[in-house]
């Protein structure tokens, strides 16, 4: 039987299955561990573990998405910069904020960069329809049928609903 080592426990519990690990609740342990690291480095780590594990790792394009949402979000910044030697990227390293250590964000970030990612299926295909019927925009319908969503949501922003929804309607 093979046992992983105890930096890399599933934080969602051991009856879930690994492929369910959170890349951003990684990024978090891995930068706590670490104090500081480029996305490279954190990456490496995540596909030779996942590997270990004999679970898919998620792709590097996937990984730097969450990067940037971490940074975005500011739940981890920039600490430095070197210099590629070779003509390559620079390095980029990152740390965490540490008052943000236990923001909600952390448990599934792209909730927060577009919240019809997070509403499931079903209410999605009824916001879309609703929206269709009426002609209202999709982000007004989301926060008619679903307002405790949005406002929660807003609320781990520290912005009103009002913003939230405004601010989803300028990414468009």
């Amino acid at each position: 039987e093979y046992i992983l080592s105890e930096s890399f426990k599933n934080p969602l519990g051991d009856d879930v299955p690994m492929k369910y690990l959170s890349t951003p609740r990684f990024i978090r342990e891995f930068l706590q561990e670490r104090g500081e690291a480029y996305t490279y480095e954190m990456y490496s780590e995540l596909r030779r573990r996942c590997e270990e594990a004999l679970v898919k790792p998620p792709t590097y394009a996937s990984f730097y998405k969450y990067v940037w949402i971490l940074k975005e979000f500011g739940l981890i910044r920039k600490t430095r910069v070197e210099k590629s030697t070779r003509g390559g990227y620079d390095r980029v390293y990152y740390e965490l904020v540490e008052d943000k250590l236990d923001s909600p964000i952390w448990q599934r970030p792209q909730r927060y960069i577009n919240p019809l990612s997070a509403v499931g299926y079903k209410r999605y295909r009824r916001i879309i329809q609703v929206a269709a019927e009426t002609g209202k925009d999709k982000y007004d319908v989301l926060y008619e049928l679903y307002p405790e969503f949005v406002e929660s949501i807003a609320k781990d922003l520290g912005i009103s609903a009002k913003e939230l929804i405004e601010g989803l309607k300028r990414t468009e």
